[in-house]
């Protein structure tokens, strides 16, 4: 698939999501975060609306449909690919427009508000088993991008809850995403390696937008270089 493609394919794909159908089949269970019912979504669904079963997967958001209050035990990107999108975080409501995005940590109580026929709005999902240390340390430790997964392996470290991009319309992150939505919505050899080498294309692009990003305190440097280097080890000699 090419990248002018891309939009007339993804127009084609809309569909709208039954939620009533979904807490009836699926059978999500809930818990009190803060006094708030939050579901726990730990499936995603992909665009014939089936559970996702991979590490690593892309879907589009479903038009007319709010979201509820819900929480998922996997990393989410929230990628705005044409007009905008509204989701509602630890109480902030969040705005997002084209070439905008939002990456929410697992286990974060948030809401997405229903989109219209006119926006496209990308879901990526980043399962636990994708942050291998090999893939953390493709790039920038130092980054605010690599303290927010690997607190994510951490479940008693998860200090940043979110983080916002906006780093504008006219930027290289939506060139990269066309071309990680072609080779994932068009299968072909070596797919899943081109995939991989583009998300850290990605992240290393985003981290030079740091610039009204929200963040809670980092972890320390240097618990993060020896973190990464003790799964790399336990990755290559369990």
């Amino acid at each position: 698939m090419q990248r002018i493609e891309l939009e007339n394919y993804l127009d084609s794909l809309k569909f709208g999501i039954d939620e009533e159908k979904i807490l009836k089949e699926y059978k999500p269970t809930f818990k009190e975060v803060g006094g708030e019912q939050v579901y726990l979504f730990n499936k995603g669904f992909d665009i014939t609306d089936f559970p996702i079963e991979e590490n690593v997967s892309i879907s589009q958001q479903p038009h007319d449909s709010a979201i509820p209050l819900h929480m998922h035990d996997y990393i989410e990107m929230m990628f705005v690919y044409r007009g905008t999108c509204t989701v509602k975080v630890k109480g902030k409501k969040i705005d997002l427009k084209k070439g905008e995005l939002i990456l929410t940590n697992k286990e974060t109580p948030h809401s997405v508000g229903a989109t219209t026929e006119q926006d496209i709005v990308i879901n990526m999902i980043l399962k636990q088993d994708y942050l291998s240390p090999s893939f953390l340390s493709r790039f920038s430790q130092k980054s605010i991008i690599s303290q927010f997964m690997i607190e994510s392996l951490l479940s008693n470290r998860k200090q940043n809850h979110f983080l916002i991009f906006r780093p504008g319309e006219h930027n290289n992150a939506i060139e990269i995403m066309e071309n990680i939505m072609c080779e994932f919505f068009d299968r072909d050899f070596c797919s899943g390696e081109i995939i991989d080498s583009y998300l850290i294309v990605l992240f290393s692009t985003l981290i030079r937008y740091k610039n009204n990003l929200t963040s809670q305190e980092p972890l320390n440097q240097n618990d993060n270089s020896s973190l990464v280097d003790f799964l790399r080890y336990i990755e290559e000699n369990y």
